[in-house]
């Protein structure tokens, strides 16, 4: 049987994902994953939760989806977090949210 590891350790895990999260610019994305799923946050990830969310106290309960909203140019989720495959056979459907937090209408 295989162990079961979280999914922070499978992205430090040398064999598994690691040479390709090794860069600190996932260290933000590691602790949002470990903040979605409930898992302990210490020092820097601790921090990185409180500066983002302007909570204190970590969730206790792992979270069952999240929307990520970045720009066109922003940073990228990690690829182990999925996509939404919705819509066509041809790709993932996106929709714009304008800068008070509206959605666009498709095609925007």
């Amino acid at each position: 049987m295989m162990p079961v590891i979280s999914i922070l350790e499978a992205l430090d895990d040398p064999e598994l994902f690691q040479p390709l999260f090794a860069a600190p610019t996932w260290d933000r994305w590691k602790s949002f994953l470990a903040a979605l799923f409930a898992l302990p946050l210490t020092g820097e990830a601790r921090e990185h939760y409180r500066e983002h969310t302007g909570r204190t106290v970590a969730p206790i309960k792992a979270f069952r989806e999240a929307a990520i909203v970045c720009g066109r140019r922003g940073p990228r989720p990690p690829p182990a977090l999925g996509t939404d495959h919705r819509g066509d056979a041809g790709g993932a459907s996106r929709r714009a949210v304008s800068g008070d937090g509206h959605l666009l209408p498709s095609g925007s």
